[in-house]
């Protein structure tokens, strides 16, 4: 998968593998995990080193037809 993620109006390529479990005739899923770097969207705030800079993102989408 190719695309654009927007975070907090910052906007950034990103290029990730997926998986697709399911592929009918009505509907498809798309399942992935895209590494993200908190910095690249200008999330820098960490009070007392909490949270990761780096993050995974789950994603599972399912495209159906009407």
């Amino acid at each position: 998968m190719t695309g654009q993620l927007t975070v907090r109006g910052r906007a950034r390529p990103v290029t990730f593998p997926a998986t697709v479990p399911v592929a009918s005739s009505g509907e498809v899923w798309l399942d992935a995990e895209v590494q993200i770097n908190r910095a690249d969207f200008g999330l820098t705030w960490n009070q007392m080193g909490m949270a990761s800079m780096n993050n995974t993102l789950t994603v599972h989408a399912v495209f159906a037809r009407p």
